[in-house]
């Protein structure tokens, strides 16, 4: 059988619950055994929208009252190859054991022909339940229509991006540009602007290292304010995670702890956003580190 190629240009992979990294393209002619993502994909572009309507008495048509992204279901049609049927035999047990959704999920990750790499968490639902390929039952190649489900229907991007500010330097990942840090007698500011990528609202994950009696974060850019009253010594720290999936504030003794009444976990929009970032009694031992990913509709 002729091996098929990855979708277009771009070529998938997928990162197994082990963390594993599985190839689902050609990597070299001769290559076995191997997994190919055939042609046929589907549910891998923009997630389905379910949309809440009310009718609108006495009037036409409806009135939009809340639209929402629904879990992807997505399924990639993979073409099983090996040397003889002993190989691909033990080919399909290890992918059973890579997708196995009892140890978690796993990760599509798409490298675009620009070079760019985009993640989506999804769980295993089936498609491997049939050793014979589903009827294509030859000795050395199967075909299988493998079905996932991502909870979080939007892509990622596969790397982080990690933006640092001491009280004793600057350290800045990667290269957004920045106003300059400034010590004062009320703490330690910063004012950066950060180009964010992405197509929806990033959150952020931040880490607030002491010395520090007060934190106040500020999107300027969005009117986002986060008021945090607290003291950390020198060596303790703060976690602060936005997501709205896994939103807490805790010290790292894994105390939790709560704002000041009128803030929010605010996001960070795509473009460019003004931030202002507040430490009352700083130090050069006091830091603040901003981590995110940007998301995107699709691939």
């Amino acid at each position: 059988m002729v091996a098929a190629t990855s979708l277009g240009v771009e070529r998938w992979s997928l990162r197994d619950v082990e963390g594993g990294e599985l190839p689902l393209y050609v990597t070299r002619p001769d290559a076995s055994p191997r997994v190919i993502m055939a042609r046929g994909a589907t549910g891998l572009g923009m997630p389905t929208f379910a949309a809440t309507r009310e009718r609108w008495p006495g009037g036409a048509g409806a009135i939009l009252r809340d639209l929402r992204a629904e879990e992807r279901a997505f399924s990639l049609p993979w073409v099983v190859e090996a040397r003889d049927r002993a190989a691909l035999w033990q080919t399909l047990r290890d992918l059973r054991r890579r997708v196995n959704p009892l140890k978690g999920p796993v990760t599509l990750v798409c490298t675009a022909p620009d070079g760019g790499r985009r993640e989506l968490v999804a769980t295993y639902q089936g498609g491997l339940e049939d050793d014979s390929g589903g009827g294509d039952d030859q000795p050395e190649w199967q075909r299988h229509a493998v079905a996932f489900v991502a909870d979080d229907p939007w892509y990622r991007d596969a790397a982080e991006t990690v933006h640092e500010w001491t009280g004793a330097s600057q350290v800045h990942r990667p290269f957004f540009p920045l106003l300059p840090l400034r010590l004062s007698s009320s703490g330690l500011f910063a004012t950066p602007t950060l180009a964010v990528a992405g197509d929806l609202t990033a959150r952020p994950v931040w880490t607030i290292r002491g010395p520090a009696t007060g934190v106040t974060l500020r999107n300027t850019t969005t009117g986002g304010l986060l008021v945090i009253d607290l003291t950390l010594a020198a060596g303790e720290s703060l976690r602060i995670d936005t997501s709205p999936r896994t939103p807490g504030i805790a010290r790292d003794t894994g105390l939790r702890w709560f704002p000041q009444a009128g803030s929010t976990l605010w996001g960070l929009e795509p473009g460019s956003n003004s931030l202002a970032i507040t430490i009352g009694g700083a130090t050069a031992a006091t830091s603040v580190t901003l981590a995110y990913r940007p998301l995107y509709l699709g691939p």
